[in-house]
């Protein structure tokens, strides 16, 4: 029975027996502390209706790529928010500080 209590003694000292710390915060996944840039990146046409868009936009290294909501973004920390007929709204939901962009249409000369 002594042996039984040591065993139970040393596991409670070990902090395994003890629950999470109340007065800590919940421990959640890590968030992102960079996020690649948005700034070499232009929107440059957006065509549909209702919920389905497609835009197209040239991004910082020169390729234009076609982004729908259905898809992933190119860069995987941002996500496609909303679409209308202008402008393109962009956020990174796991960025430790909450990043929100918008792309818009330049006017043509």
């Amino acid at each position: 029975m002594m042996k039984h209590k040591c065993w139970l003694l040393l596991w409670l000292l070990s902090g395994f027996g003890f629950g999470r710390d109340p007065f800590q915060p919940p421990i959640t996944t890590p968030c992102l502390v960079s996020v690649p840039s948005l700034q070499g990146w232009q929107l440059k046409g957006i065509i549909g209706n209702g919920t389905r868009y497609i835009a197209w936009m040239h991004e910082d290294k020169g390729r234009v790529v076609a982004v729908m909501r259905e898809q992933p973004f190119p860069l995987r920390e941002w996500q496609i928010d909303s679409f209308e007929p202008e402008a393109v709204t962009l956020s990174a939901p796991d960025s430790c500080h909450p990043q929100q962009t918008i792309l818009r249409l330049k006017e043509q000369a």
